[in-house]
């Protein structure tokens, strides 16, 4: 008799990872709510460091991707007692976007630029041994995650939350992909898409829970 065909190890990691892809295609992308956003800047904070506070909240207020904020200079900023703009010189496929920055934002690099100190570099953001690099920054993001006790948060989950706020305030998806950097709309649709967390209070809400 001749015995039945073995799996493949191989194969069958293949469809696990199809699988997954297709429930991520299903869902949005991981962001952080209000209390998160919060508790992430609370952690920040409490490090008295208004470079690392004026990274943390540029990512949540302008979704810039790491490699967008590491590459910032001082002259890409724009910033007035009742407005600011954030200019990304080089962003995906070389193209260049311009970002208006909200009073929140502005403020904290206000108070930033207020106590740079002059190491000799245009960038905007530098460490003890010069600009910081895009591993420095997912550093940062990483350690005030874990310190706010956020699972599964590196740099661009706050790229992500920027993006999901945006469509659920209502703006409409061809601003979103503008601010984003995005080249299609397919990319932006994402955000459209429900939460595990959209659909929880949905399902309790018709089951009269909520």
């Amino acid at each position: 008799m001749t015995p039945p065909p073995t799996l493949d190890i191989i194969s069958i990691d293949k469809v696990l990872e199809q699988v997954l892809l297709k429930e991520q295609k299903d869902t949005a992308p991981r962001w952080l709510d209000r209390k998160e956003q919060l508790a992430l800047l609370r952690a920040v904070r409490k490090g008295e460091s208004k470079r690392d506070l004026a990274i943390i909240q540029t990512l949540l207020g302008t979704g810039l991707r790491i490699s967008e904020l590491a590459a910032l200079k001082v002259s890409d900023l724009e910033i007035s007692e009742r407005k600011g703009w954030l200019y990304v010189r080089k962003g995906k496929g070389g193209k260049a976007r311009d970002i208006p920055l909200d009073n929140r934002t502005r403020q904290v690099l206000s108070s930033y630029l207020e106590e740079r100190p002059e190491d000799g570099t245009e960038r905007l953001f530098s460490g003890q041994r010069g600009p910081l690099s895009e591993p420095g920054i997912n550093y940062l993001v990483t350690k005030y995650a874990y310190q706010a006790r956020l699972e599964d948060c590196p740099p661009h989950t706050l790229r992500h939350t920027f993006g999901k706020t945006l469509v659920d305030a209502g703006v409409p998806l061809d601003q979103v992909a503008t601010l984003m950097g995005h080249e299609s709309l397919d990319t932006t649709k994402v955000y459209t898409r429900p939460s595990r967390r959209d659909l929880e209070p949905a399902v309790r809400r018709a089951a009269g829970e909520l």
